[in-house]
């Protein structure tokens, strides 16, 4: 608009939308650090919490098998003693209460045992559920975040008035096209255009009447292009 031409009575106006447009590109900015501060920070803390859990899932294979370990010792001990009365005992009663007695305790070591697995393998489900609940709370903030950062992107390479790229928008794009244009050949285009007399219709019509002629035209040529063209 500036390059166009302006009144006088203009130019305070002109410099308040300036420093508008500037503060805003600065709140959208730190906005955009925020997010992805708040992001970074929730996903430590799940990264931290998965890592806790694998540690802890790593003792408790280890308390496992020390169990296991500890049962089978158990088991061991009672058979021996059994046998031992079997080979001392002098009468069929005193071996029937002494195998009694180990069959109750061989039963009592099981039982706990089991007692001891189904408690670990309940908090290990347990753990594992809540696990799943913040990865998914993760996925989710993940791709909220990246779907906002991707419209605030469009929203920073699109011209507000017409819709169409800007300057940004066109210093990436050249780059690209003229990268592939170097390494296959393939053909470049590039058309610049020019609205003959602009400045005379915002003089006659007003700036509101250009801004209608730049969104006319806008729409005409987008109308025209496919949609792999910029």
């Amino acid at each position: 608009r500036l390059s166009g031409g302006i009144e006088g009575y203009q130019v305070n106006e002109s410099i308040a939308e300036i420093v508008d447009l500037a503060l805003r590109a600065r709140l959208l900015v730190q906005a955009e650090k925020q997010e992805m501060e708040r992001f970074l920070k929730v996903l430590s803390e799940q990264l931290s919490d998965m890592d806790d859990y694998l540690m802890t899932q790593e003792v408790s294979e280890r308390e496992t098998k020390e169990l296991r370990k500890q049962l089978s010792e158990n088991l061991d001990e009672d058979v021996d003693v059994i046998q031992t009365a079997l080979l001392e005992a002098n009468d069929l009663d005193t071996v029937k209460s002494s195998i009694q007695i180990r069959l109750d305790t061989i039963h009592n070591h099981i039982e706990q045992g089991r007692r001891a697995e189904a408690e670990r393998a309940e908090k290990a489900e347990a753990e594992n559920q809540r696990l799943q609940a913040q990865l998914k709370a993760a996925e989710s903030v993940t791709a909220e975040l990246i779907e906002k950062l991707c419209e605030e992107r469009e929203l920073a390479i699109r011209d507000p008035l017409t819709g169409l790229y800007n300057r940004i928008a066109y210093e990436e794009r050249i780059e690209q096209a003229v990268k592939h244009w170097q390494a296959d050949k393939r053909p470049l285009s590039l058309i610049i255009l020019d609205i003959d007399r602009f400045k005379q219709v915002n003089d006659n019509f007003g700036h509101r009447a250009g801004d209608r002629l730049l969104r006319f035209l806008a729409d005409e040529i987008q109308s025209q292009i496919r949609e792999t063209d910029m």
